[in-house]
């Protein structure tokens, strides 16, 4: 037989025009002779092209003696009428939203309907023209689209393609993958890299596919496991016992109930098995085979007969179906603009909300401050009483006093110029390590590994440690060498302050590392200094905590196996050290003894990273660069520059440091936030939530389940 295939437009690669190609290579292959019309071309004429079909761009181009037309829009049904009136059609509904897709109600114009779903049926057959209607499934080419590998046991990657899921429903549907430890990659034209032209190969790349409709069953053939997930709603898992109920609706996402919150839908997202992707093959096979498509169509058509032609004004219907299917698109497209104008929006008014927060917590900072410096002053004064009282002790006795008066009214205001100084804490394996990083790939600004430098300050100031005192204590730490500066140079620099105070001597050797890596600010970061914040606050006004917070289920996961997890490395050990870190640090936060105080949660930095990064920056008083989103790139090299000391210093090799910090090499990844989930036992999980469960829920984080008050 020879066919034409007609539709509005081969231009994308959409829903109807992936059928018409899918259809007319089908038909080409059972001998027919088959030529595809269409007045608008693109990508899909080209694909049409490259499959071997004809295409013609208007019907004066049609071959003759056509048995049959197969039609999927009104106003190339209204084309092909006044062109080739004699030539019986059937038309392909796909649509039940858009009325340019509905056929045309002139009597005797249309022979035959196929549906493809069940909403579409109902809709064609309340039309006024009574027309027989054939119901159809979509159709694939389970020949292309095959499995090209088995799905692993525990899904790591899964892809949302489709055109019409952003904004919101995106983001919940990523935030559940991340909670299930899965990489959510996307395809359309509202994704990141647009549309793709290959959907096979996306597929294959993944163990998960999230969609709709037709890209539900090419899913399947390629034998993914497939959760309907779009715009409309979600449907969940496509499974044997569910597959009638959910193809009758053509995968639609309006079945089940509506999936709006991150938890319900991580929850189901972990149903996942292996074992759907072999179902889904074999139900696309059995069920949706291209050449068992067209062999239905072939019936369908060899039962038509010639026919009269229409009495109707055919090329201004065809005019009048082009301009509402024209108004229909651009109301779609203003839907879709207002729908990200109200993100926009919403956006604005949260960043809104950030900057009173801000401006806020600015405030109650600088009360801090103020209370801050009271106190100090009151210190102050009261050496100076003592230094009076004083005035016939030993010389020795007096120097001290003096010394430790003016160091502490050193303390009130930071010198001149100095601008805000980084200091990095937070339980171990919190995420410190990827801030320090981050902070460190800036151009201006130079934190280094771990230093403990805080440990000794107490001792220092206790014994009115000069500079030889001071110098020989932070050359004798373990992780000098690190700093990569040698004892002399050490020694000199402080030897030759021409004031000597303790926070003198900490700021020339940070300085010094500093301008070793050809920055002119420096930073620190060492977790356990978080005990230690009152000293640093004290010692170095311009000193700026930044607590970074993490699950510490997740923290849980990641040091418990390590040389240095607190106590024992029990559950229990890491669940006090992690709620008494917090807990303590808040408490001198709020007594005011840290002024200059930050808190940073693990979850941002890895969902919202230049978020988190502008922010600190703006607080630290330093201009965004763009390459602290990129500081995975340098992360091997700066471990490279760590000491493999002779003596023993550092006590780990650089090898070894590296190998627990590996996912530094790549940028942040939303997934990691939910590892703990998979990495720990239930039984794990419930032992924590028992000792630290109140700090969680205090923090935002969900419970696994509710603790009584027996449990603790």
């Amino acid at each position: 037989m020879r066919l034409v295939l007609a539709t509005e437009a081969l231009e994308g690669l959409g829903g109807s025009e992936t059928y018409a190609l899918t259809v007319a290579d089908a038909l080409q292959r059972l001998g027919h002779d088959v030529v595809l019309y269409s007045p608008r071309h693109g990508e899909a004429a080209r694909r049409a092209y490259d499959l071997g079909v004809r295409v013609a761009a208007s019907t004066a181009d049609l071959p003759d003696g056509l048995d049959a037309a197969l039609v999927q829009d009104g106003a190339v049904a209204a084309d092909l009428a006044a062109a080739r009136g004699e030539v019986p059609q059937v038309f392909v509904a796909h649509s039940d939203v858009f009325d340019h897709q509905l056929p045309l109600q002139v009597p005797g114009l249309t022979q035959v309907i196929v549906a493809l779903y069940d909403r579409v049926e109902e809709r064609v057959r309340a039309l006024a023209e009574p027309v027989e209607i054939v119901r159809l499934r979509q159709p694939v080419d389970v020949t292309r689209f095959a499995p090209l590998r088995p799905l692993p046991q525990r899904p790591r990657v899964a892809l949302a393609l489709g055109n019409y899921v952003r904004g919101p429903r995106l983001d919940v549907l990523r935030e559940a993958c991340a909670r299930n430890g899965i990489e959510l990659q996307t395809a359309g034209v509202h994704a990141k890299d647009g549309p793709t032209a290959s959907p096979e190969l996306r597929y294959a790349a993944a163990d998960i596919v999230f969609g709709k409709a037709r890209v539900v069953v090419e899913a399947m053939a390629c034998g993914r496991a497939v959760f309907v997930y779009d715009h409309n709603g979600a449907d969940g898992w496509v499974t044997p016992e569910r597959y009638d109920d959910m193809v009758a609706d053509n995968f639609g996402g309006q079945q089940g109930p509506a999936v709006d919150h991150p938890d319900r839908l991580a929850e189901q997202i972990g149903g996942y098995q292996a074992r759907m992707g072999l179902a889904n093959r074999d139900l696309a096979v059995t069920h949706h085979s291209a050449s068992r498509h067209a062999a239905r169509l072939v019936e369908v058509v060899r039962r038509l007969a010639p026919r009269p032609v229409p009495r109707a004004p055919l090329d201004e219907l065809a005019r009048l179906v082009r301009l509402a299917a024209r108004q229909d698109l651009r109301q779609f497209a203003l839907q879709a603009e207002i729908e990200r104008l109200s993100i926009v929006l919403a956006d604005a008014a949260d960043d809104r909300h950030a900057l009173r927060e801000a401006f806020a917590a600015h405030e109650k900072e600088a009360l801090s401050q103020q209370d801050h410096a009271r106190r100090l002053q009151a210190e102050v004064d009261a050496l100076r009483a003592e230094l009076a009282a004083h005035a016939e002790a030993p010389a020795p006795r007096r120097r001290g006093l003096r010394r430790r008066a003016d160091q502490t009214a050193g303390g009130l205001v930071p010198p001149p110029g100095e601008p805000p100084v980084p200091f990095i804490v937070g339980v171990p394996r919190s995420g410190t390590t990827l801030l320090r990083m981050q902070l460190d790939a800036h151009p201006d600004l130079a934190i280094g590994p771990e230093t403990g430098i805080a440990f000794p300050l107490n001792y220092l100031r206790s014994i009115d440690a000069d500079a030889r005192e001071t110098g020989e204590a932070i050359i004798s730490l373990g992780t000098f060498p690190d700093l990569r500066l040698t004892p002399d140079e050490v020694r000199t620099a402080l030897s030759g302050l021409p004031s000597w105070s303790l926070a003198s001597g900490i700021r020339t050797v940070f300085a010094m590392y500093a301008a070793r890596q050809g920055k002119p600010r420096w930073g620190e970061k060492t977790p356990r200094h978080a005990a230690h914040a009152t000293e640093i606050a004290a010692l170095l006004p311009e000193a700026h905590i930044v607590h970074v917070i993490r699950d510490g289920r997740g923290v849980l996961a990641s040091v418990r196996d390590l040389p240095f997890a607190p106590g024992d490395g029990s559950v229990e050990a890491v669940a006090r050290d992690w709620e008494t870190t917090i807990r303590d640090l808040r408490a001198h936060v709020a007594a005011g003894n840290v002024p200059h105080y930050r808190e940073v949660r693990y979850e941002d930095m890895l969902m919202n990273t230049e978020r988190v990064l502008r922010d600190l920056c703006g607080w630290l008083r330093l201009s965004f660069d763009p390459a602290m989103l990129r500081a995975h790139e340098r992360a091997r090299a700066r471990f490279d520059d760590l000491a493999e000391a002779p003596d023993g210093r550092p006590q780990h090799s650089r090898e070894a440091r590296w190998s627990i910090h590996t996912m530094l090499a790549e940028p942040p990844d939303p997934s990691r936030d939910a590892r703990w989930r998979t990495l720990l036992t239930p039984q794990d999980v419930g032992r924590f939530e028992a000792v630290a469960g109140d700090l969680l829920v205090e923090l935002g984080y969900d419970l696994t389940a509710p603790i009584s008050s027996g449990d603790r």
